[in-house]
């Protein structure tokens, strides 16, 4: 007799990225409200991806803000 359970195939994919908007230090709340709209528009629900892409969009005096506990998975 053979074997008739269903097989399960994991995929693993390359995530989305995204390239924001510089950042804009004169007003923070618009742009943080604008990468949200990007991320919602390009279907970027992974919130690893959406920081990581903020943290590559924020200028370098911003890099001491970012410690490895933000970086590390949940």
């Amino acid at each position: 007799m053979s074997d008739l359970s269903p097989k399960v195939i994991r995929i693993r994919s390359t995530p989305k990225t995204i390239q924001l908007v510089p950042y804009w230090p004169d007003n923070a709340e618009t742009w943080f409200l604008l990468a949200e709209a990007d991320f919602c528009e390009h279907g970027i629900t992974d919130q690893r991806s959406q920081l990581l892409a903020v943290i590559h969009a924020l200028p370098r005096e911003f890099s001491k803000y970012v410690t490895s506990q933000m970086l590390s998975p949940e």
